[in-house]
């Protein structure tokens, strides 16, 4: 929300004026000049929304014990389940994978 706050005030005065110039009207103004400018600022907003959300969600699940990542972690982390400690360590780095892979391709549609 405080990305696409900052996203609509840093829009480049040229190029609200160059839409005063062309005369166009608000809702063309909106879909033409603003959300393109403020698009980078947007998706910046979700990756840091989206990592800070994995985090919380992990932590919540370790301390309630709950089924998920976070609970297959406490699991894994526990000396009683030695055995499968390799599939817990692997387990960040996938997740981590498949953040820096969908990471690349939102940052390559815009």
């Amino acid at each position: 929300m405080l990305n696409t706050a900052v996203g609509v005030r840093s829009i480049p005065q040229d190029y609200l004026n160059v839409g005063r110039v062309l005369k166009l009207p608000r809702t063309k103004m909106l879909r033409k000049v603003i959300i393109p400018a403020t698009l980078p600022y947007v998706f910046t907003g979700c990756r840091l929304s989206l990592g800070i959300a994995w985090l919380v969600i992990a932590a919540s699940e370790m301390l309630t014990g709950a089924p998920g990542v976070g609970g297959f972690l406490w699991q894994e982390y526990n000396p009683s389940s030695v055995p499968i400690l390799p599939q817990g360590e692997q387990c960040p780095r996938v997740i981590c994978l498949l953040a820096l892979l969908c990471s690349h391709y939102k940052i390559r549609l815009y």
